[in-house]
């Protein structure tokens, strides 16, 4: 599943009796961890709808940093005690309350709601690397939703995480009988997944545009590792990319390669998050190819960074035509200079690029793109086949601006 359905998978298993346990496996670093507070976050906003002012909760529990003691509570004496015993009685489960003396109880622990109409998640992260005990603690909890005798509240959901190598990862191997207790989600995230989370984190623009150009390659570590090599993830692309953003904002612009060492110094940050082998391609990246242009750039001053343009790919179009249809659906207005530049723009783009972009424009900015269309007469600038090929047919023939277009030659400032 990539993250999305994984997201929705968690999201629709909440509330369902009997609860069932859910494992997310995978690499590290491909966001895990970041779905349970993702889903948590979107359960909270629902609840609020729901009955306002109610919360919904993560409780994280690494199996690997806790002895038994802590996860079942401390025990104590107790001179008597309502426990309550199930029988079957003319065929049927029944339950009753028995009153004993002289007990030894545990103290619900620290991890445990006290609120029995608590609602969240209770997250077991990198569940595989706990000890033997604190595993077979956690046999009965993922099944039953019960530890020593006490239940879990009834709107808790568990949710466990682990990595998926055994080989690669200094991990325990989970038996059939434990695996067997759990609903498996084996992770792949996309692309575009992480692309849309840098952006919603701010991601530095170079981490963002170089995962497009590479369609994301350098993004996760390799399937075989070797024992303490540096490897990339996709958290450590991030950390780099906050990296570049404290470190610029002290002052020290790394791909700014004007002042000697500053190339061989950004390989070493580069490495620490990424390892060398996938740092130094970065970096040449940014020396040879990277340049970021705003919104603003590109409809006042397009003609002036033109041949920079032509010479990019269509994934870096990709990326342009999302900040121009961000900055455009803001601000709901062009000038004609604007117009003409943008026009431009559009034009030397490759046409599956100009298509989309088209098709977005009309969908996120639909006045602000028509009368584009209409002030510039672009049906007139292009041919029939031209048009086909950059507009969609569909919507143009619905909005009556095709018509019965006649070929004509290209404007002169074309391609």
């Amino acid at each position: 599943m990539n993250i999305t359905e994984a997201m929705l998978t968690v999201r629709n298993f909440y509330g369902m009796s009997p609860r069932k346990s859910i494992l997310i496996r995978g690499k590290h670093g491909i966001g895990k961890s970041s779905i349970v507070y993702q889903v948590a976050e979107q359960m909270s906003l629902e609840l609020e709808k729901e009955k306002p002012g109610s919360i919904f909760g993560v409780i994280e529990i690494r199996l690997g940093q806790f002895e038994v003691g802590d996860l079942i509570g401390l025990p104590r004496t107790q001179p008597t005690y309502t426990v309550e015993r199930s029988y079957y009685e003319k065929g049927k489960l029944v339950k009753k309350e028995e009153t004993i003396t002289d007990v030894t109880i545990h103290d619900l622990p620290q991890w445990m709601p006290r609120d029995p109409n608590y609602k969240g998640i209770l997250f077991f992260d990198e569940i595989n690397r706990g000890t033997k005990d604190t595993r077979q603690w956690a046999f009965q909890i993922v099944l039953d939703y019960k530890t020593n005798f006490k239940d879990v509240p009834k709107g808790i959901q568990i949710v466990a995480a682990c990595n998926d190598n055994l080989e690669t990862y200094q991990i325990g191997e989970f038996d059939q009988s434990f695996l067997d207790r759990f609903f498996v989600i084996d992770l792949k995230p996309t692309i575009r997944e992480f692309l849309d989370y840098a952006e919603k984190m701010q991601a530095h623009p170079a981490v963002t545009m170089y995962t497009e150009k590479t369609n994301g390659n350098n993004l996760d570590a390799p399937d075989t590792m070797e024992p303490d090599k540096r490897y990339q993830s996709r958290r450590s692309w991030l950390a780099l990319s906050d990296t570049m953003k404290h470190f610029k904002a002290r002052g020290l612009d790394l791909h700014d390669f004007s002042a000697d060492g500053r190339k061989d110094y950004f390989i070493k940050v580069a490495s620490g998050w990424l390892g060398s082998m996938t740092a130094m391609p970065f970096v040449s990246y940014i020396e040879k190819e990277f340049q970021v242009f705003s919104a603003e750039q590109i409809l006042n001053e397009y003609p002036k960074h033109r041949k920079i343009f032509k010479k990019m790919i269509i994934t870096d179009y990709g990326h342009y035509n999302e900040v121009i249809l961000k900055y455009l659906d803001k601000k709901k207005t062009m000038t004609e200079e604007q117009m003409n530049n943008l026009y431009l723009f559009w034009r030397d783009m490759p046409n599956e690029g100009a298509g989309v972009f088209w098709n977005q424009f009309r969908i996120r900015c639909e006045p602000l793109s028509e009368k584009w269309f209409r002030t510039l007469d672009i049906k007139n600038k292009l041919g029939s086949s031209e048009i086909r090929d950059y507009l969609s047919k569909d919507l143009l023939a619905t909005d009556g601006l095709l018509g019965n277009l006649q070929d004509k030659p290209k404007d002169k400032d074309s391609k």
